[in-house]
């Protein structure tokens, strides 16, 4: 993948001009993000449509998750049903599989799709049935309710994507009628990392599907990776959404879009509340070079890939092979 520029901070977005009717705004904002996709690989989205009673009604509902007794949470753990659902438990996994385990809780979920494809055993551990914890009024309406906005969001944004890649603008949208889209609650608990013990809520990685929606908190502690090796802070920014890019993305595009490394360091003396969403096609779209981020002095420099066996083969290097 093709790192990321020299950028010293994130750049911020007015979605507003796209959601109008006039054609020059909207090409200045699909500019904006071109520009932003080829530099840092993330962004910031203002007026971006979500309702912000949505949004604080999923971060309170997680923070009373996190909130529930240990017991309590490990009834839903994610080994109860393998596929990417439920509870994970403080050093349960490692995103940089080089370090220990992250410093984090988190609970899964996802998109349900009633797909029984033989060809693609995939889709049972993309669209497996969600676990939700029991006597916990309104997690759940609250939790879909925001799961189903970022998933409105996420599908506009691919047509904002296909104007910034110089190509029809509902050029996606046949192959993410039935796409994997799955979100995680994630609970980062107070840490003070020293030269002696380096410990990290995420370590260093890039995500793997085509674009995330991060809700950040108030506390601070997503960094990225430019190309000159040193960290930028990502601060939280009021009534904001952060997209970045991820690997399929980057692939479709040829190296072109940047698949950022990045990571989250705790905070000494507050927890921090993060819920990504991660969206990518349907489990069977072929991610090969798009015509327009390729030619004869640029040639393909991946080859295709399934989508939804690409996806499986890195998840399966943080979660294990599970049981589909």
């Amino acid at each position: 993948m093709r790192k990321a520029g020299q950028f010293e901070s994130v750049p911020v977005i007015d979605m507003s001009g796209w959601f109008s009717m006039d054609n020059r705004s909207r090409k200045i904002i699909a500019g904006e993000v071109r520009n932003a996709c080829l530099s840092s690989g993330f962004m910031y989205l203002k007026n971006h449509g979500v309702s912000q009673d949505i949004i604080a009604d999923a971060k309170k509902a997680a923070k009373i998750f996190f909130s529930l007794p240990q017991q309590t949470k490990l009834k839903i753990h994610d080994d109860n049903l393998g596929y990417y659902r439920g509870y994970i438990p403080i050093e349960g996994e490692s995103t940089d599989p080089g370090t220990s385990g992250d410093l984090k809780e988190a609970f899964d979920l996802g998109l349900q799709l009633k797909i029984n494809d033989p060809q693609y055993p995939g889709y049972k551990r993309m669209s497996a049935p969600n676990l939700w914890p029991e006597d916990l009024p309104n997690f759940r309406s609250s939790i879909e309710a925001y799961f189903q906005a970022a998933l409105d969001l996420a599908k506009k944004l691919f047509r904002l994507f296909a104007v910034s890649l110089d190509m029809n603008e509902n050029y996606f949208d046949s192959i993410t009628d039935m796409p994997i889209a799955q979100m995680r609650l994630i609970h980062y608990p107070p840490f003070e990392s020293t030269d002696s013990n380096e410990k990290l809520g995420i370590g260093t990685h890039t995500d793997y599907e085509c674009f995330t929606l991060l809700l950040q908190d108030d506390t601070g502690g997503l960094e990225l990776m430019n190309s000159a090796g040193r960290w930028i802070d990502a601060p939280p920014i009021t009534d904001s959404i952060i997209v970045n890019i991820g690997e399929m993305m980057s692939r479709w595009t040829n190296g072109l879009f940047t698949a950022t490394p990045h990571r989250v360091r705790n905070h000494a003396f507050s927890d921090r509340i993060s819920i990504p969403f991660f969206f990518a096609t349907n489990y069977d779209t072929e991610i090969v070079c798009l015509e327009s981020c390729c030619d004869d002095l640029n040639p393909p420099q991946f080859k295709p890939v399934i989508a939804g066996d690409y996806l499986e083969e890195r998840l399966n290097s943080i979660y294990g092979s599970g049981v589909g």
